[in-house]
């Protein structure tokens, strides 16, 4: 055979070869084994908060290159420089005071633009929901798994039984 030829076979039986193994259940599946470890928790519920932003003060602009990048793009002591960090428990970021909507000219003529402020106006709780999750470690030949199972089985499993 040719040696384009060999590299497709031998790409071809690499392949089938994966494919049987995973479909057969090969070395990546446990199922049984000793139960070595035990995790899980209840299903929760957690609030997220989210920004609600009013438009004001909408105006349209008539814009040239130049007042367009200086519209969008402030400079030191600008809208953008001026936010603080993020993080958790801290201040929610002051929001861009520019925002555009509608569109401009071609490039380097200008055009009129929409130019509004926003304005914080409230923030919105929305809830987040972690479904239960309960898994056992099982071990078996050296290898080891974590199998999620039922919360009934999880509470009658005890550390070194075998299922």
């Amino acid at each position: 055979m040719k040696p384009a030829a060999d590299r497709i076979v031998l790409a071809s039986v690499a392949i089938a070869a994966s494919v049987a193994l995973t479909a057969c259940g090969g070395p990546g599946t446990l199922e049984h084994g000793v139960v070595k470890d035990k995790r899980g928790h209840a299903a929760y519920t957690t609030t997220e908060y989210r920004n609600v932003y009013r438009e004001t003060n909408c105006r349209n602009i008539t814009t040239s290159a130049f007042t367009l990048s200086a519209v969008s793009k402030p400079g030191p002591g600008g809208s953008r420089s001026s936010q603080g960090g993020g993080g958790k428990g801290s201040q929610p970021k002051a929001p861009d005071l520019k925002k555009t909507d509608g569109k401009t000219g071609e490039e380097g003529t200008g055009g009129t633009r929409r130019v509004c402020d926003r304005t914080l106006e409230r923030r919105e709780p929305y809830p987040q929901n972690h479904p239960a999750s309960w898994e056992l470690e099982l071990e078996d030949g050296g290898r080891t798994r974590w199998k999620p199972v039922s919360k009934e089985t999880w509470d009658e499993t005890r550390i070194g039984d075998r299922v």
